[in-house]
């Protein structure tokens, strides 16, 4: 465990030809270790094993904070001094703002599953937090905290301040004690207003030190202006190009589809429809094949005394690609495609098309879509067959187009 204690020490040098990414415990902890010497170095540096899909990253963070001409630190990130007097930018009497430790929090990946405010009434305020950050070897480590910001003390400060440092020159006409109860009065109503955010600062700030295991102050303003924050944190290495599974899941969630992609059973429909699309079987009846389906496959038309099978019953609960059809709904249709020309009929003898009580018959969606989509481009309705390769049809609007299609098949509208 190394934890930040004295400053870094040696020469200011930059961190920019370091490797930021590592396959091996080892050869990150060497890295760190030459940043030592020019880098406030954070978190724990143990020798654990690397979980798998997983690399180490060197998290590098630089703060905005400089020496004003005016004698007091400048900067987005300036510190301040929690102590009385004032210091120079080489005393070590200067502790990080709450907004600087948000940062390196933020930073380092800290997730905060609770913050609540546990007391409240108009003399205090008392918030706890939990953050949440991931360890080198996978595991998380949980810790909490609470801050109270007490605001009747401080009022009580404010006017023993006053009335020590009472000047009648500066008092506006006022007594030590007028001087006093103003100053306390002001800061009362002051800390109303932001009593809640402050010790929410405060609550956080105190778990950020704990889990990235550094102090707060004691450091040099010069110091804080050279070097930077660095420490390893743990990040995932998934292949997104070659996986389509984790290719899924992450244009699920950057799309804003993540309750779809990883929801329900009924829903994990949407991760195969992100994935590569399937052997179409418009092709086999291209070249004359029998497309699949649940039952046994035929070589002719049914004889006219065959009774039709009846249809299955319908399935309990939503089918298997519901989620791929609230992905894909339909577009507003433009025109009825049944409308338009068609190229010459095929002949009803180059293949034998299953009846409408087949086509119902069939177990999935997906079949139905592809024996309708070879029957479609079979009497020339290319347009309609592609919509429907698309997923942009109703499957309730299946066994319509299917009739439509077979009677044309047989030579009528």
């Amino acid at each position: 465990m190394a934890q930040q204690t004295g400053g870094p020490q040696g020469p200011a040098q930059t961190p920019s030809d370091e490797p930021r990414e590592f396959g091996d415990i080892r050869e990150a902890l060497a890295a760190v270790e030459r940043m030592r010497q020019h880098a406030f170095v954070l978190g724990e540096t143990a020798l654990v094993p690397i979980p798998p899909m997983h690399r180490v990253a060197m998290v590098v963070v630089k703060l905005d904070v400089w020496w004003g001409d005016d004698g007091k630190p400048q900067g987005d990130d300036k510190p301040y001094n929690p102590g009385v007097g004032k210091p120079g930018p080489d005393e070590p009497a200067w502790a990080l703002s709450n907004g600087s430790l948000e940062k390196l929090g933020s930073a380092a990946g800290i997730d905060w599953p609770r913050v609540k405010v546990t007391e409240r009434c108009a003399e205090y305020v008392t918030v706890e937090a939990t953050g949440v950050r991931t360890l080198l070897d996978g595991t998380e480590q949980t810790l909490s905290d609470h801050y109270t910001y007490d605001i009747e003390a401080r009022a009580e400060l404010a006017r023993a301040k006053a009335e020590k440092f009472y000047d009648p020159k500066r008092a506006a006409g006022l007594t030590r004690e007028q001087a006093g109860e103003a100053a306390y009065q002001k800061l009362k109503i002051e800390d109303r207003v932001h009593a809640m955010t402050k010790a929410t600062s405060g609550a956080k700030s105190r778990v950020i030190e704990r889990l990235l295991r550094m102090k707060r102050g004691g450091l040099r303003l010069t110091e804080l202006r050279q070097y930077p924050f660095v420490f390893l944190k743990l990040v995932p290495a998934i292949d997104y190009e070659n996986d389509h599974i984790a290719r899924g899941m992450l244009i699920a969630k950057h799309s804003g589809l993540a309750k779809l992609a990883f929801g329900m059973g009924q829903q994990l429909g949407a991760l195969a429809a992100l994935g590569p699309a399937p052997v179409e079987a418009p092709a086999q009846l291209a070249a004359h094949e029998e497309p699949e389906t649940s039952g046994p496959a035929r070589t002719s038309a049914p004889p006219a005394s065959e009774p039709a099978r009846p249809p299955e019953p319908p399935r309990q609960g939503p089918p298997p690609t519901t989620a791929r059809d609230e992905l894909r709904r339909p577009p507003p249709a433009e025109s009825d495609p049944w409308d338009r020309p068609t190229q010459k009929t095929a002949p009803k003898a180059d293949l034998a098309w299953p009846t409408l009580a087949e086509f119902q018959a069939l177990t999935t969606v997906g079949e139905q879509a592809a024996t309708l989509a070879a029957l479609l481009r079979a009497i020339g309705q290319e347009e309609a067959a592609a919509r429907l390769d698309a997923a942009q049809v109703d499957p309730a609007d299946f066994d319509g187009w299917y009739a439509k299609a077979l009677r044309k098949v047989e030579g009528g509208r």
